[in-house]
């Protein structure tokens, strides 16, 4: 059985303005974070 890990709200959210071509620095902006957070975020969604 694979285990299949589901993105968060916030990684959503994330991924949405990315693939509307948003830099981290403009999401990051966008949503009131660092983009250290944003990093964090994309890292967490690629491990996913």
């Amino acid at each position: 059985m694979r285990n299949n890990p589901k993105l968060s709200y916030r990684e959503i959210e994330i991924l949405n303005l990315i693939s509307l071509g948003f830099s981290s620095k403009e999401v990051a902006a966008k949503l009131f974070v660092s983009t250290e957070t944003i990093k964090t975020h994309r890292c967490n969604i690629l491990k996913k």
